[in-house]
């Protein structure tokens, strides 16, 4: 059963969309502000988050914000940087649904909705952002096994030591082997669009992932293609 976490201020909506989604077969736990909203996500996962843009303590833009840059955590381990993410907006504003996306949301509702076109709307976010039944908890590439659920990344047996954005570096580069990435497309992918700080950040990430490579034998490597990039190669 996928977990939802609903973060809605107006009480109104907010029991009937939440009595329509469990008829529908959601496990849905509210929240009428961002305070409450901070503690369900450092409470447990959730499969996907809905976030009124306006709410009395805050904004559902800076809650997002915060799950995109990992402000977040649940016990020792982060809340999923890449957790699926909705965003409710007034009818009309077209400058929310922008800042939505690039605040990093997946969608936008207008208020008012149709409970139909919620349900439909997160079935399909759902199965676009599910990993596919071959990876669903275990990506393997070279010598490293990358545990998608414990967030861990073992190289023959021996867990490498990584932090979150150095996991999340690796993750993507193992999702995309062979392809060239600039330091605008990684800072977009990993740290997200609202990063203002300096490219070098990449560089220390790419330098510290490709030593923990290299030490533990993991059969891969971090090319750098000059003037252009980064790629990441299986070595021969």
């Amino acid at each position: 059963m996928h977990r939802i976490l609903l973060v809605e201020d107006d009480r109104k909506i907010r029991e009937i969309t939440e009595l329509y989604l469990n008829h529908q077969g959601f496990e849905v736990v509210c929240a009428d502000q961002a305070q409450s909203a901070e503690r369900e996500l450092e409470r447990s996962a959730f499969h996907l988050v809905i976030f009124d843009v306006m709410l009395p303590d805050g904004d559902g833009y800076q809650l997002l914000r915060n799950l995109r840059e990992g402000v977040y955590n649940i016990g020792k381990q982060s809340t999923p940087t890449d957790t699926p993410t909705l965003m409710l907006t007034a009818l009309g504003e077209t400058h929310h649904v922008v800042k939505g996306f690039s605040a990093g949301a997946d969608d936008y509702v207008s208020k008012p909705f149709e409970p139909v076109e919620l349900v439909a709307r997160i079935t399909a976010i759902l199965k676009r952002t599910s990993p596919s039944s071959s990876e669903a908890s275990l990506l393997q590439i070279g010598q490293i096994a990358i545990d998608l659920t414990a967030r861990t990344v073992k190289s023959r047996g021996v867990e490498l030591a990584l932090n979150r954005r150095q996991y999340d570096l690796l993750l993507f580069f193992c999702r995309n082997v062979q392809k060239v990435y600039n330091r605008e497309q990684l800072i977009a992918q990993i740290w997200g669009v609202e990063f203002d700080g300096s490219d070098r950040s990449v560089d220390v990430c790419v330098q510290r992932v490709r030593s923990a490579l290299k030490k533990h034998k993991a059969g891969l490597e971090i090319k750098t293609v000059w003037g252009i990039g980064y790629m990441m190669e299986e070595e021969k």
